[in-house]
């Protein structure tokens, strides 16, 4: 499980993706999709731990 939805490693060139928020409503994590665009940029949609509620990075 991620905290925040996602986290890089490897200087960006391994990410890992936790898609899931509030997993098993026992904790208070963040969810992530990425986005990855054709020129090769990419970002984030980040889901808050609470209902409803996301973000875009």
């Amino acid at each position: 499980m991620i905290p925040d939805g996602f986290k890089l490693f490897a200087n960006k060139k391994l990410i890992t993706i936790f898609s899931v928020p509030r997993y098993m409503n026992e904790t208070d994590n963040r969810g992530a999709i990425i986005d990855i665009r054709e020129n090769g940029n990419f970002g984030f949609i980040i889901f808050n731990n609470r209902k409803g509620g996301k973000s875009a990075l």
